[in-house]
């Protein structure tokens, strides 16, 4: 058989290995299958494993380029809407309707507790305990809808940005 042959064999054994058609248990089996000398087969398996290695290599540098793209797109993203939001809450708190967009606000209302660690020592029956210490703002939100109040704790109401 010739090197070109022999070439062309592993490059299809190492494209139906990478498209999982050789099971784990089969590939030893069919390596020793293949013609060629040692060597020659050392050689190339090695090659593949190179080849293999760089692309992953390749793969995860570009992993890490896209994930600080999207990182500082979602910060620019973020200052814009702040930025925007202060600014018609100030100037135009109404609905703005555009033929692209269709700008508006939502209130909301989120629990603020302004010291938690002195919030766990005075209520300690809403401290849940599991690898830390921490407390369900969802159980205190309800409780302070309800009536109930707690020193250093508070609904305060919010205006979110709607962006259609």
């Amino acid at each position: 058989m010739k090197l070109y042959e022999i070439a062309q064999n592993y490059e299809k054994f190492a494209m139906m290995v990478e498209d999982g058609e050789i099971p784990e248990d089969a590939i030893a089996d069919t390596f020793e299958a293949l013609e060629g000398d040692l060597e020659v087969k050392a050689d190339n398996i090695a090659s593949l494993i190179k080849g293999w290695s760089a692309e992953s290599e390749a793969i995860k540098s570009e992993e890490e380029a896209l994930s600080k793209r999207r990182k500082t797109i979602e910060n620019q993203t973020s200052r814009m809407k702040n930025t925007l939001s202060a600014y018609l809450l100030k100037f135009h708190p109404g609905k703005i309707t555009t033929a692209r967009n269709a700008i508006s606000f939502r209130e909301s209302s989120a629990l603020e507790i302004l010291n938690e660690s002195n919030f766990m020592l005075l209520y300690p029956e809403l401290v849940k305990i599991s690898e830390v210490k921490s407390i369900s703002k969802a159980e205190i939100s309800d409780l302070i809808k309800s009536g109930i109040e707690f020193d250093g704790a508070e609904i305060l109401k919010k205006k979110n940005i709607q962006i259609k």
